[in-house]
């Protein structure tokens, strides 16, 4: 009779037998075998006809990480691997949060898994098998709008969450290859002393887009100290504009002797207001009915201050991400624009005494910000421009 204790010794070997004989995917990152932190990560990659790719190129990246200007090189944000013999690919020890994962292989082709979240209960995370598809090539020009010219000086497009990023040509010009999604670029002057510039952008495999001509706007000078310089600024705008009769204190509020509320309706300006984030004190700021782009405003969150900001009746497409940073608004006037989309982060706005976002194409919006509209301006539904196909 087998005695018990060679029973054990018998089961033990044959289960590191199996073990040993197993094959596993490539894994990417950790720094043990037997004690991991965080989760596995696996995934695979196909190509049109289902045909696994063999030795891909795969990136793991924080969602928010920018390959030249950013976040970058901290701990675990940085993954690189190759798929294997059967097109498969993991990460271990990914800590918990929102990822990227781009697979390309000679440059032609490429996916990408956007979002990923790693929750901190997570152990094992598995994503489903994907295709990949022709890149799609995103072109367009910047122009660096500075006081004195800009000899020698480009642009740098990159993409949250990607390792992808492009400089301009000598004449502003860039063209940058994307796999098939939706982006947020970051485009920067490779100087200091110039706003940079957010982007949302979706591109379909194998299109070829043209975004169009944008300008980063050199940062303004030191805030105002007194009532002389607040209104020097605002003299200034207005002389450049062409206003030279209108007098300061018939669009201006002086309180303790600072320029406290400032209304330039009406003037179809256009742009040229970059200046206003000098003035520090300001509360209330009027900039509706002025033609005014979201470039033009990249400075506002610059004006911590504001309790109230119009900025409706400007054939607005979209508002800098930086608004929602300005949480002490109370109102806020966004109506008679052609917005489709909000910043993610709007919400840390609270508009008690007004949100107005009637006359705009707000018609597919994500569900935290539909419930933040309706609190503050619950009949904005009713006055979307919205055609729907049934």
């Amino acid at each position: 009779m087998i005695s018990r204790k060679k029973m054990l010794w018998f089961f033990a070997a044959l289960i590191t037998t199996f073990f040993a004989c197993t094959e596993s995917p490539t894994v990417a990152g950790g720094s043990s075998d037997t004690e991991l932190s965080g989760a596995v990560i696996v995934g695979k990659a196909v190509d049109s006809r289902g045909t696994p790719y063999v030795d891909a190129d795969v990136k793991l990246r924080k969602h928010f990480y920018l390959s030249q200007s950013g976040y970058r090189n901290e701990s675990q944000s940085v993954r690189n691997t190759l798929t294997d013999s059967l097109g498969s690919f993991s990460f271990d020890s990914v800590d918990h949060g929102y990822h990227v994962i781009e697979i390309s292989n000679d440059g032609d082709s490429s996916s990408i898994f956007r979002d990923i979240e790693v929750k901190p209960t997570d152990s094992f995370v598995e994503l489903k098998t994907d295709t990949l598809r022709p890149n799609a090539f995103v072109s367009g020009s910047i122009e660096l709008m500075s006081r004195v010219p800009v000899r020698g000086v480009g642009a740098i497009v990159e993409v949250f969450g990607l390792e992808r990023s492009v400089k301009t040509d000598p004449y502003g010009r860039f063209i940058l290859a994307l796999p098939e999604g939706t982006y947020r670029l970051n485009i920067s002057a490779d100087t200091t002393g110039f706003h940079e510039l957010e982007l949302l952008l979706d591109v379909i495999a194998g299109e070829y887009k043209n975004i169009g001509h944008f300008r980063l706007h050199q940062k303004n000078l030191s805030p105002c100290s007194d009532y002389e310089c607040d209104a020097f600024v605002i003299r200034s705008i207005l002389d450049k504009a062409g206003y030279e009769s209108i007098e300061i204190d018939s669009i201006a509020e002086v309180r303790h002797e600072r320029i406290v509320e400032v209304s330039l309706r009406g003037l179809d300006l256009g742009g040229g207001i970059e200046d206003l984030s000098r003035l520090s004190y300001l509360e209330v700021v009027d900039l509706g009915n002025n033609n005014l782009s979201h470039e033009s405003l990249v400075f506002i969150n610059h004006l911590w201050r504001l309790t109230e900001l119009k900025l409706d009746s400007n054939r607005l497409q979209e508002l800098p991400f930086t608004i929602d940073q300005l949480t002490g608004l109370q109102l806020l006037d966004i109506s008679n624009n052609e917005l489709s989309t909000l910043p993610w982060f709007i919400t840390n706005i609270k508009p008690e005494t007004f949100l107005g976002l009637s006359g705009n194409n707000l018609c597919f919006l994500p569900f935290h910000i539909e419930n933040w509209a309706d609190t503050y301006d619950p009949g904005w539904r009713n006055t979307q421009y919205c055609s729907y196909m049934f």
